[in-house]
């Protein structure tokens, strides 16, 4: 729930809150920092551990 209330605090400066992906070391938007999510895609060949490193 938390995550889609994001997507509103994320859109309303102009969408900045989703553009801020592509300067963020986890790839994550406003709404998921909100949230506490990161979207982990599968890959097809094989899967691959998640790894962040510790700031």
């Amino acid at each position: 729930m938390a995550r889609y209330l994001g997507y509103i605090v994320s859109t309303i400066p102009f969408g900045l809150g989703l553009l801020w992906v592509g300067f963020d070391s986890k790839k994550q938007g406003w709404h998921d920092k909100i949230a506490g999510t990161v979207v982990v895609r599968n890959r097809r060949h094989g899967v691959e551990p998640v790894r962040f490193d510790q700031a």
